[in-house]
């Protein structure tokens, strides 16, 4: 079931050091909105004393806005992982919107639903990040990714980002390509295929594959190591696929790689 969000933009704005404000749910608010002929607004909660220390205002799905006593209003998400209880910081408000944390929040939980840490992805992704040079692995494949992805449909390079974000540039994003092994690139396809999504390791390596390739035309790299992997990988289910109904034109000309 997707997170009950309970927060309101004027319940956060009234959020005050010592001043809690009443968190009223949905029917509260359509009742006290019938009565005056509009939606009432959160209020300052006046029957419980200032608060010196800093409270809580939970939305839906573990996220929650921190009120400290300085007044600073901080995003948190409380999530599980393997048994253990965890809190993860989204930034702070208003930086970062109501409608922000609610999208980091379903992108954490997207993590967790596969196996991921998203506490762990996020020290990857910074760490790959900052220690990427010119010849990295991530610094090579953005630049294909930008030049041979971006033009093509919002879908196909959203799938395709995801496969370099969310496995391979948290994994080996910083290394050097012309030192990474067959070996180590297996370990992370092999992460992919063992929660199930075979066709997606399949086209992950595949991803990688083009992107060695792209290394090697530029001359960083001597070959695509891929090329060692082939049978690594359990068989991909099949799919069903649209027939094709009209001959297409031009087949003798040439198609960006994807």
């Amino acid at each position: 079931m997707p997170p009950t969000d309970k927060l309101t933009d004027s319940l956060i704005r009234n959020a005050k050091p010592g001043q809690r404000p009443v968190q009223k749910t949905e029917s509260e608010m359509q009742t006290s909105g019938a009565r005056k002929g509009r939606r009432s607004a959160d209020t300052i909660d006046k029957k419980n004393p200032p608060e010196k220390k800093s409270y809580r205002l939970w939305d839906g799905g573990g996220l929650y806005l921190e009120v400290d006593p300085a007044g600073g209003k901080w995003w948190r998400w409380k999530y599980r992982f393997q048994g253990k209880e965890k809190r993860l910081s989204l930034g702070g408000y208003p930086e970062v919107s109501l409608a922000t944390a609610r999208e980091q929040r379903q992108e954490c939980r997207r993590l967790l639903a596969q196996g991921t840490d998203p506490a762990e992805h996020r020290k990857a992704v910074k760490s790959a990040r900052e220690g990427a040079t010119d010849d990295s692995f991530e610094v090579i494949a953005q630049e294909r990714l930008k030049k041979f992805i971006d033009p093509v449909s919002k879908s196909h390079r959203t799938r395709v980002y995801a496969r370099f974000v969310n496995d391979i540039f948290p994994a080996i994003g910083s290394r050097p390509i012309a030192e990474i092994t067959p070996k180590e690139l297996l370990k992370v396809i092999l992460k992919i295929e063992e929660r199930g999504a075979k066709d997606t390791a399949h086209r992950t390596l595949g991803s990688c594959s083009q992107v060695f390739r792209y290394a090697v035309s530029s001359g960083r790299c001597q070959s695509d190591i891929t090329r060692n992997l082939r049978g690594a990988l359990a068989p991909a289910e099949a799919g069903h696929f649209a027939a094709v109904t009209k001959p297409v034109s031009n087949m003798g000309s040439s198609q960006t790689s994807r």
